[in-house]
């Protein structure tokens, strides 16, 4: 899957903040909103983002660049005029080929299990589905009938307030099919909701709506703007230390080797003690750790994820808990979002554990650790494999201080 992020929108509600940048690259949580997009699509296993360029371009190229220090790769539609949202995604058709496409509004800060949407779609078997939420006044939005099914029965694009008959609506993330740009015209401005949605009802495509039980905002004015910045904080409350696996709390097995079984695994001296005193300083403890023996055959991923259990349960005897065990086991040549160097595995925990990354640590062995650290924001402690007794007492210095 590829992801489009439409982000032309002159964002005139929010001047004079976007007189010098675009909506998309105002700052929530200390981080631009697109930032916030591309991170949370890598921590999903995205790589491929397309981004629409038009009110003040250069801005979000000198920040986004090609997307590589968040593990993506970033594709550029630059645009003269706004050809309406269906218009602007049809400039990516070369980009998206044959493939299904996730399109995100970029002016909505948003939570949703990629997962759970996905297979919601497939099951469905439509051209599209649409993202729908609880709209308090939905006269600026696009709103929908819904069968018991969630099939979309009609869509009714910026209602008049008489004609208001239902306050679902549009939440501007759509997962489409690639045969949907057959339904796009060539040229001239074209509207998902104005007109492409309404035309393929019209034409019996079946479409269907995915209501979200998750946070959503569209940040298009101070008023929502200054709630988002607010709820960012209660979103990601918490600060963790990522914890790589093998060399950090484990003995490292030797190179090209892996731990294959139990009668393997063994603690480095103060591995636990570590762990306990992470949790007492109040940060989560978060396992991430590159396994590429089971896309190698040598070990099963079954097999992982029973270690974890067991380092859990000597943990948990211990007086101490890891709150999320992360492994990637692509082997190097799949170019995953997750293997690191590339940040993945970290952006997804802080999403499923509401972690501010800024806040937070990365305690690894090798300069892939550092660097996927380094993607995802985190502060970076370097040891060697196998000492954590002797840098125990330096980790919680640094801790401490935070």
């Amino acid at each position: 899957m590829k992801a489009v992020i439409l982000c032309g929108g002159l964002g005139t509600r929010l001047r004079p903040l976007t007189d010098t940048i675009p909506k998309v690259m105002v700052p929530i949580g200390g981080k631009p909103l697109i930032q916030r997009h591309i991170e949370w699509l890598v921590g999903n296993g995205i790589q491929d983002i397309g981004i629409n360029l038009f009110y003040l371009p250069q801005v979000v190229k000198d920040h986004v660049k090609d997307g590589s220090q968040w593990g993506a790769r970033i594709h550029y539609s630059h645009q003269d005029t706004l050809s309406g949202t269906a218009g602007d995604f049809r400039a990516f058709k070369d980009f998206v080929g044959d493939q299904q496409c996730l399109v995100i509004y970029g002016d909505n800060l948003f939570s949703l299990d990629l997962n759970h949407f996905k297979e919601f779609h497939e099951a469905k078997k439509g051209t599209a589905t649409i993202a729908l939420r609880e709209w308090e006044d939905p006269t600026s939005k696009g709103i929908v009938g819904l069968d018991n099914e969630q099939k979309i029965l009609w869509f009714k694009e910026k209602p008049k307030p008489e004609e208001v008959t239902s306050t679902i609506g549009n939440a501007a993330i759509y997962i489409l099919e690639p045969e949907l740009f057959s339904h796009i015209p060539d040229t001239g401005e074209v509207d998902f909701g104005m007109h492409t949605f309404p035309s393929l009802l019209e034409k019996n495509k079946h479409i269907y709506g995915y209501v979200l039980s998750t946070y959503h905002k569209d940040i298009g004015t101070h008023e929502a703007l200054q709630e988002a910045r607010e709820d960012i904080q209660k979103i990601y409350p918490h600060k963790a230390v990522f914890l790589d696996r093998d060399g950090v709390l484990n003995k490292k097995p030797a190179v090209y080797d892996y731990v294959k079984s139990f009668e393997e695994f063994e603690w480095n001296p103060g591995a636990k003690e570590l762990v306990k005193q992470i949790k007492e300083l109040g940060f989560l403890a978060v396992v991430i750790s590159n396994q590429q023996g089971v896309g190698r055959g040598k070990m099963s991923a079954q097999f992982v994820n029973e270690l974890h259990q067991k380092m859990q349960q000597d943990l948990v005897e211990y007086g101490t808990s890891i709150d999320g065990f992360y492994f990637c086991g692509h082997l190097r040549s799949d170019g995953c979002t997750c293997r690191k160097p590339q940040p993945g595995m970290l952006f997804r925990a802080a999403e499923q554990h509401g972690i501010n990354l800024e806040k937070s640590f990365m305690i690894g062995d090798t300069i892939t650790d550092m660097e996927a650290a380094r993607k995802a924001g985190c502060t970076e402690i370097f040891i060697e494999s196998d000492t954590i007794n002797n840098e125990l007492e330096k980790i919680l210095e640094i801790l401490k201080k935070s």
